[in-house]
């Protein structure tokens, strides 16, 4: 800061990705998915890029579902790497293990710990009672980070911190994201892609348990690749397909093309740009490359299915299709099964429980998509705004079950579970749905 008199540090800041050991079932949906065991922390990398170029700062990132210690081990990592700030990314599926991270680094010895992540986005309001944390980062605030750590970095107090924290973030699009900062080989586990793929089913004779046949093959590492920027703006094909270049240099062969939240599928000019870019003329290397491309089931005559595999692409992602909607369903069944013709995988998320819709229609819709082999996955929609802001507040304010950092009692700890016990059950799906749901598609996520 010019003309600051306040000595300057230079801070370690350890960006943290929770262990999963005390996540939701995975039937409960939230409109920002939930990132998979193989998948990249990419969004938390992002933000430590932001940091490693963008600043003068010291980075590390640790992803705990790695690690045979899971949340419990971070006292250990935060001893090796002392950092003064700290960084989670939270969602509320794994808020209990979010909290279980945060008291993990704060024991030991963090000045500052931040949340971010999906639980942020999607609620603000809630995730800033988490007495856990200091403050809250959006996962677009880059610009936000930097300036937080300027001020802790000169000895700003709390009140500064909080002004510059609610300041509104600049988007911060030139700066590039480094995968080396994970491990890569910790998520390579096997050559096959991460989709599931699906069998057809006689349901006739009752087999909805074989609706979905999962791959036997040791799963590969997947790492996601960003078409936004952190402004909701599309990147320039070229720097999408540069990021994947880059990223073949590590033996990254896996890549989720992935829309921002609250962005559509791209599609039109700039898709035709992008493969474009990435066919072999345009310079991209094809070597074994694996991509899942997002895509609107409404306009997938408009793409040439034909020419993707040619360029990589394995699959296709149809996003999220609601049960009740009997003309979203037809699209996403018809693309699904155009897919399927050009040797394409087609995945997605059929929803249930959404308002509007009864128990009968979405059941006639679940059937129908078992039997046209759609989706690969499906669940039951939480709306975070159905919820019982007391219940979330007795799960923000408590410690998770089998962690005791001093001074808890019980009776703390029993406040936590009837938190997570009024979410389970809020809002409350129609009539054995969830049952049905699970029955059909042998939720294993």
């Amino acid at each position: 800061m010019a003309g600051s008199k306040r000595a300057h540090r230079t801070l370690t800041t350890l960006f943290v990705r929770p262990a999963v050991d005390l996540q939701l079932p995975s039937i409960y949906r939230f409109s920002i998915p939930r990132e998979s065991a193989e998948t990249l922390p990419l969004g938390l990398v992002r933000l430590a890029s932001v940091v490693k170029f963008g600043s003068g700062h010291r980075v590390a990132v640790h992803d705990a579902r790695t690690e045979p210690g899971g949340n419990r081990a971070l006292r250990s990592v935060a001893a090796i790497f002392r950092p003064n700030v700290a960084v989670l990314w939270l969602h509320p599926a794994t808020l209990g293990d979010g909290l279980e991270a945060a008291r993990a680094v704060r024991q030991a010895g963090c000045e500052l710990v931040l949340g971010t992540g999906p639980l942020v986005d999607l609620w603000p309001d809630g995730a800033g009672r988490i007495p856990e944390l200091d403050g809250l980062l959006a996962s677009a605030g880059s610009s936000t980070l930097l300036s937080a750590l300027d001020a802790v970095a000169e000895g700003a107090g709390s009140q500064e911190l909080v002004s510059v924290l609610a300041s509104s973030p600049e988007a911060l699009t030139d700066l590039p994201v480094d995968r080396k900062l994970v491990d890569y080989a910790r998520y390579s586990k096997g050559v096959a892609p991460p989709w599931p793929s699906v069998a057809p089913v006689d349901l006739s004779r009752g087999r909805w348990k074989q609706a979905l046949l999962r791959r036997t093959l040791p799963q590969s590492g997947v790492s996601p690749v960003f078409l936004h920027a952190e402004d909701g703006q599309l990147l320039p094909s070229q720097v999408v397909v540069n990021d994947i270049k880059s990223s073949t240099l590590l033996g990254i062969r896996t890549f989720d093309l992935v829309a921002r939240p609250g962005c559509s599928p791209p599609g039109g000019s700039w898709l035709d740009e992008f493969l474009r870019t990435l066919s072999p003329t345009g310079g991209a290397v094809q070597s074994s490359l694996c991509l899942r491309l997002p895509v609107d089931p409404a306009k997938v005559d408009d793409i040439p299915l034909l020419d993707l595999p040619a360029l990589g692409v394995v699959a296709v992602d149809l996003g999220e299709v609601t049960a009740g909607d009997e003309m979203a369903l037809k699209a996403a069944i018809g693309a699904a099964s155009r897919c399927r013709r050009r040797d394409l995988q087609p995945t997605g998320t059929l929803v249930v429980g959404r308002p509007g819709y009864g128990p009968e229609v979405e059941v006639r819709g679940l059937e129908r998509a078992v039997g046209e082999r759609f989706p690969t996955w499906a669940g039951v929609e939480v709306r975070l705004g159905t919820v019982d802001p007391g219940a979330w507040g007795d799960w923000l304010d408590a410690p998770s079950p089998g962690f005791r950092p001093p001074g808890v009692d019980d009776e703390r700890t029993a406040l936590a579970q009837r938190g997570r016990d009024a979410l389970a059950v809020v809002p409350p799906p129609p009539p054995n749905l969830r049952r049905l749901v699970r029955w059909a598609y042998r939720m294993g996520r």
